[in-house]
């Protein structure tokens, strides 16, 4: 799910059903605060999220204890802007956000499926 469908499901918790002039109106929100610096996170805090390790064909459970969002760079040199911040059975761990859909999923099944996929190739 994108930052935008995300935004507007956000925006749309509560309200009726179907009501065209609002969901322009509120797709038009959607847009503008996304254009103006808003950021939103493919989860909440007290989630659980699943990562898939794929080098070891291993999946870990992470509790979403909190976000950091910035501009950092990685012992890589590369830049990273926002990162999870979850709490595993072994330690606080930061996970990229760009991993999202990737690699870490909000659902178990869908981390398995990329382990399936990747013993596969």
């Amino acid at each position: 799910m994108s930052e935008r469908e995300r935004l507007i499901e956000l925006l749309t918790e509560g309200q009726p059903p179907f009501n065209p002039l609002n969901d322009v109106c509120i797709e038009k929100l959607a847009d503008h605060l996304l254009a103006n610096g808003v950021l939103v996170p493919p989860c909440k805090v007290g989630d659980t999220v699943y990562e898939a390790l794929p080098r070891v064909g291993h999946i870990r459970s992470n509790k979403v204890v909190g976000f950091h969002l910035g501009r950092f760079t990685n012992i890589r040199g590369q830049k990273r802007k926002e990162y999870l911040i979850c709490y595993s059975d072994f330690s606080l761990t930061h996970i990229d956000i760009d991993k999202f859909g990737k690699t870490v999923f909000p659902a178990k099944e869908e981390a398995e499926q990329v382990l399936k996929s990747q013993f596969k190739k």
